[in-house]
């Protein structure tokens, strides 16, 4: 009966254990799928459309402003030439019916070689502008089309991307109800254990690490200690949970939590106690002189939390 219960006993450990690996096994498939949904190659080239086809939005938006410009240039030089023109055609009527004497008639050929000028002038600045209105034009035509081929590519790189996350969702939705069913059936107690260290509470401590603790209790120089006995130097074992604290010959060895320090620091007139707590983070607390002590370095607990 004993040797069934034993049995028992393995069997169950086995299979919480085997559950909670699985568990394990399925929370870095959900971080895999989180990361890659970030990640995708589709989201990257769906990324990529859009800041083509942007720019190129911003092209045509350009291409069509110039054009307008050019546009009114052409409107105002046409309304000038057929001022120019409405003016020409009065002058020669008057000039026409005879009905002026010698002033006149100078000046009104006077007036008709200028607007002549004037009338060449603005036919050659407007032949200009529409000859430049020409080629923007075309130029607009291009990037329209260009505009056109990218809107279709950012089309087909959306639909890819959200198939992409479509069956990641899918694979992120089967895994996430695997682990519902593995968490209902293992004990409470071990869950909130797991999702504890799952979330840094619980992950082991750094590698063995040396310090320097100065004669005040701070990490400074070794120069400052004196050349004839050895500075008091703190290793901490991150492996073991284990702080070993040197000062001269003497060795002192404390189990203490991960998340804490204690720290033995020494003169040679008489030893100092310091309280670290926190990682690299110091709070001395030194004895009073009335507590005059002749013996090794002691290490003050910490109850700090």
């Amino acid at each position: 009966m004993l040797q069934q219960d034993l049995e028992t006993g393995h069997e169950s450990r086995s299979g919480t254990a085997t559950f909670a690996l699985e568990l394990a096994k399925l929370d870095a498939e959900l971080s895999r799928i989180a990361h890659r949904s970030t990640h995708l190659p589709q989201r990257e080239a769906c990324e990529r459309v859009q800041i083509e086809h942007n720019a190129a939005g911003d092209r045509l938006a350009a291409v069509r402003i110039a054009v307008e410009d050019l546009d009114a240039q052409v409107s105002r030089f046409e309304a000038e030439i057929d001022a120019v023109r409405k003016r020409e055609e009065r002058d020669r009527s008057l000039l026409k019916s005879g009905a002026t004497d010698a002033k006149q008639l100078s000046d009104l050929q006077h007036e008709l070689e200028t607007l002549e000028r004037r009338q060449a002038s603005l036919e050659d600045s407007l032949l200009e502008v529409m000859e430049r209105r020409e080629e923007l034009q075309a130029r607009q035509a291009a990037e329209t089309a260009a505009l056109a081929k990218l809107h279709t590519e950012l089309d087909g790189a959306r639909q890819a991307l959200d198939a992409a996350l479509a069956e990641l969702e899918q694979s992120r939705r089967e895994r996430s109800s695997r682990r519902e069913e593995l968490s209902a059936s293992l004990n409470p107690d071990l869950v909130a254990l797991y999702e504890r260290q799952r979330a840094g509470e619980g992950r082991a401590p750094d590698r063995c690490r040396v310090i320097d603790v100065g004669p005040a209790g701070s990490r400074s120089a070794a120069a400052s200690w004196p050349g004839s006995r050895r500075p008091p130097t703190t290793m901490f074992c991150g492996a073991r949970n284990v702080e070993q604290s040197y000062c001269g010959s003497r060795v002192l060895s404390s189990e203490s939590h991960h998340r804490s320090r204690r720290r033995v620091a020494g003169n040679p007139g008489r030893p100092d106690t310091a309280r670290w707590c926190g990682p690299w983070t110091a709070r001395p607390y030194w004895r009073s002189p009335s507590r005059r002590s002749a013996g090794p370095p002691t290490t003050s607990l910490n109850t700090a939390g």
